[in-house]
């Protein structure tokens, strides 16, 4: 009976280390897919500045879960707003954060992008530490991925660079905002 008990709780210890093996090769796989292309397009050079950014905002949206990220960057503000407040503000996060990747599209200079592990922090939790260099310069990039519950996919809801979360950042200027404005001129303002 013991040997049973024991030989039972292998496998499942098992089968779940195969299952996260594969979701991680999956996760990496889509990241490393996503980031030839989106160094192709801009290697490519053919298309004009707003072409391109297009291209890659396309490239990069369905790996995001921006709804999230802007509901996390609001913290306990969030439920200060109607549902309508709700959308507008969403919207306006998700444009703010696809004009603020697509700014860092001119400063492209063959970057070459690695994907260092993966780590798991929760059953419905992954790190992905990354690193981008060029000939003189090394950035460490941690994405945060977590399983929705929607469409059962790994989305990325925050990013860390060089150690600073974006949705912390982001938190932390909108709860300064705060103290001295209204959650609608933060709307009117983002």
């Amino acid at each position: 009976m013991k040997k049973t008990i024991i030989i039972l709780i292998i496998s499942i210890f098992t089968i779940n280390l195969f299952a996260d093996q594969n979701i991680d090769q999956n996760i990496m796989n889509n990241l490393n897919n996503v980031s030839k292309e989106i160094i192709n397009i801009m290697k490519e050079n053919k298309y004009n500045k707003e072409k391109r950014n297009q291209l890659i905002i396309n490239k990069i949206t369905p790996l995001f879960d921006f709804k999230l990220m802007a509901k996390l960057s609001l913290g306990r503000n969030w439920k200060q707003l109607s549902t309508t407040e709700k959308k507008i503000f969403t919207s306006k996060y998700i444009k703010r954060m696809k004009e603020s990747y697509s700014n860092k599209f001119d400063d492209y200079n063959n970057q070459v992008i690695t994907i260092d592990k993966i780590i798991t922090v929760k059953k419905n939790r992954k790190k992905v530490y990354t690193t981008i260099k060029n000939s003189n310069e090394k950035y460490k990039i941690v994405y945060k991925y977590y399983k929705s519950k929607k469409n059962n996919k790994w989305l990325i809801y925050d990013v860390e660079i060089e150690g600073v979360s974006i949705i912390k950042t982001d938190k932390y200027q909108f709860n300064e905002f705060l103290k001295s404005h209204n959650i609608q001129e933060l709307i009117k303002k983002i």
